[in-house]
């Protein structure tokens, strides 16, 4: 769970587990990227695939394994995280210097 009372980011990373978000405040921009194998995360003859939305009050959202993430809340709010995970603790990966520049992209 985290609580925020100003603009906040959160991700810019990737993981082997599946993420599921929840909002009860809603607020929360939400930027993904496919980036793709897991081994070989971008494939240059196959650009990265994105997607973009907003989280509204009681939103929930289930990300894939290996698809990199970034949620801003610019006011701030409530936000509750779940993995699915065989290993303990959560492996994160960060986004590569072409997946944040997608993420940028989405702004």
């Amino acid at each position: 769970m985290l609580i925020t009372s100003g603009p906040c980011v959160l991700g810019n990373h990737y993981h082997p587990s599946r993420e599921l978000l929840f909002t009860p405040t809603g607020g929360f921009k939400v930027d993904l990227v496919n980036s793709g194998d897991p081994s070989n995360p971008i494939n240059p003859n196959n650009p990265p695939e994105s997607k973009s939305f907003v989280m509204g009050p009681g939103s929930r959202l289930l990300i894939p394994e290996y698809l990199a993430h970034r949620a801003t809340a610019p006011n701030g709010g409530l936000v509750l995280f779940s993995y699915s995970s065989s290993t303990a603790p959560v492996v994160y990966n960060p986004c590569s210097p072409k997946i944040l520049s997608v993420l940028d992209s989405l702004r």
